[in-house]
């Protein structure tokens, strides 16, 4: 025989529900991870001088201006 986790509310089965939670819409419409590499393309296009190695997390965020600065890093160095 076999358990069934119920869900006291509506008895839908917990198992059958989606586990994981849809991102929220940030309030551009892009995610941080989507706008970071824009942003880096659009300072290199900028500034002539400037090279990948030297663009900053601080560069970034001030160019989008959302997200948080250790998702923007892990985004630079991928």
């Amino acid at each position: 025989m076999s358990a069934v986790i119920a869900d006291s509310a509506d008895g839908d089965s917990l198992l059958d529900r989606p586990q994981v939670r849809p991102r929220p819409e940030t309030p551009t419409g892009s995610s941080t991870r989507d706008l970071t590499g824009k942003a880096a393309d659009q300072l290199l296009a900028q500034d002539p001088q400037l090279t990948p190695e030297r663009i900053t997390v601080d560069k970034i965020y001030a160019v989008i201006q959302q997200g948080s600065r250790t998702t923007i890093n892990e985004e630079l160095k991928a």
